[in-house]
């Protein structure tokens, strides 16, 4: 999808509602997004103060992500800077050493139908628990 002007991707994510790809690139100071066929790549963010961006996850019309080096989290919109202004803001600062983010939350999970929930939980699953 993507092999030029990459350093050292660090995390991706899948948006999936809108059919895009995000990833961080920890060395480059940058979190870009192409489409799911690899086109209409831009940057959204670029970091000078905070580092590179390490981790990160999506959530609605929010990215969040950690950075290596200060293990400060931030929420941003993952559109990027709207008019000259970032709304980006820390919601955690660096007191714990932070190695990822994932955000859980039903409308990311995939729905299942009451019987498909655990495959085990009947006579005949395939998860090797015959009596």
């Amino acid at each position: 999808m993507v092999n030029a002007r990459l350093s050292w991707p660090s995390s991706l994510v899948v948006d999936v509602p809108n059919g895009r790809l995000y990833w961080a690139d920890a060395k480059r100071k940058t979190i870009e997004t192409v489409d799911l066929e690899g086109n209409g790549r831009q940057t959204v963010w670029t970091f000078k103060d905070e580092g590179g961006p390490y981790r990160l996850d999506l959530f609605e019309n929010k990215l969040y992500v950690t950075f290596r080096k200060s293990h400060n989290v931030f929420v941003m919109n993952k559109f990027g800077q709207q008019n000259g202004k970032g709304d980006k803001r820390q919601i955690i600062k660096g007191s714990v050493r932070i190695g990822d983010v994932v955000l859980v939350h039903p409308h990311k999970q995939k729905k299942y139908a009451a019987t498909k929930l655990n495959p085990c939980s009947n006579n005949e699953s395939p998860c090797g628990n015959e009596t």
